[in-house]
């Protein structure tokens, strides 16, 4: 597990090559429907479409060169390792296109389904990583993310053609790129706990802490389901009516809504985990502590589902506060319980401290940005 968190930094930080046009797509496409101009929206989406391919002919090309450099300086684990990251990578830039083409009512009916085979997929696929252990669970990631982009490929709501054009390709990345830039900073403040073990701790500290980065994507997954609903509804409301009110309603009410659903999993999680650890996954016994305490970050960030508002709105001040707030106090206090405590844990309260503190602050800068008040 050291190995492949290690590794698959690689998908992470590749995922920069993408320059915010996608970011761009997923904030216009549904604004200019709002706006009732859908030729203007379409031409965008096939400018995307075909920088999506560009984007997984090049990456492909470096990958390949990069694999053969360097397969013999490496171990077999470690080799594998890159090829799945590398395979995720590639596949991505098509899926994120179809992602966030998605964009209708009648899209998320499509949409939901597709969500709900993959889930399935998810769960028997586990039966792989039972019987093939390490190379079960690099080819399970790599399976579902090629069954992922096949079934929003199959169902794509979009059938166009790609299109080169330098001035739409612009327009995206002018709009997208500054909403890339605040979202490629978020994701990379969530990988400084990987970091941060890896620096100071090697691979295995940070193998054990992988049942609480399990912990924290599972306590991810409706927040994201939500998020992926909600912000293309607030785009295109901002489009049709520019009603900030209504915003700020959507915003705080989802905050709330998602904080009742998960706190029941959350409590009956913390107390499993430790027999579900001890009987089963003897080998992370040591990582117990830091996987209940991640459990409680899951809620705090999960819930903040409607901070996407800012993106709709493109409020670039109050994206630069929040972004950046969560990057240092995700540095500051995960590096200081590191030495206050042990790494392993320290991680895991440094990150909690961080998220609690980031979610005050969001809700005010967010209230403040959409109704112009800090407080009510």
């Amino acid at each position: 597990m050291g190995i492949w968190n290690s590794y698959y930094l690689i998908f992470t930080y590749g995922v920069i090559l993408q320059l915010g046009v996608f970011s761009g797509l997923n904030r216009d496409l549904p604004f200019f429907y709002g706006k009732n101009e859908k030729d203007h929206a379409l031409t965008l989406a096939k400018s995307a479409l075909w920088f999506s391919r560009f984007c997984t002919i090049s990456i492909s090309i470096i990958l390949i060169i990069a694999y053969f450099f360097i397969r013999n300086r490496i171990s077999v684990d470690s080799e594998l390792a890159f090829v799945a990251a590398s395979l995720t990578l590639i596949i991505f830039f098509y899926q994120n296109y179809l992602t966030v083409t998605f964009r209708t009512n009648k899209a998320f009916n499509k949409l939901v389904i597709i969500y709900f085979i993959q889930s399935a997929l998810t769960l028997l696929s586990i039966v792989l990583v039972y019987h093939f252990s390490y190379n079960g669970m690099l080819f399970r990631i790599v399976f579902l993310a090629i069954t992922l982009v096949f079934m929003l490929h199959i169902k794509r709501p979009i059938i166009i053609n790609p299109k080169k054009s330098l001035i739409h390709l612009k327009e995206l990345i002018w709009s997208g790129f500054p909403l890339y830039l605040f979202g490629y900073l978020k994701s990379i403040s969530f990988t400084l706990n990987r970091v941060l073990l890896l620096k100071f701790s090697g691979t295995f500290l940070l193998g054990i802490y992988s049942p609480a980065l399990a912990i924290l994507s599972v306590m991810n997954i409706l927040p994201s389901i939500v998020g992926q609903y909600l912000y293309p509804q607030m785009s295109y409301e901002f489009g049709r009516t520019g009603d900030l009110q209504k915003l700020w309603t959507w915003t705080w009410k989802s905050t709330v809504y998602i904080l009742i659903v998960l706190l029941p999993f959350a409590i009956l999680a913390y107390w499993l985990l430790p027999h579900l650890i001890t009987n089963y996954f003897p080998s992370y016994i040591e990582g117990i502590f830091a996987a209940k305490i991640s459990i409680f970050s899951g809620i705090i960030t999960g819930s903040l589902v409607g901070s996407n508002v800012l993106y709709s709105i493109k409020n670039y001040r109050a994206l630069s506060y929040t972004t950046f707030l969560k990057f240092l106090t995700n540095i500051f206090f995960m590096y200081l319980f590191m030495r206050l405590i042990d790494p392993l844990n320290g991680i895991a309260i440094g990150l909690l401290i961080s998220d609690f503190i980031n979610f005050i602050f969001t809700l005010i800068v967010i209230r403040k940005a959409l109704i112009g008040k800090y407080f009510i």
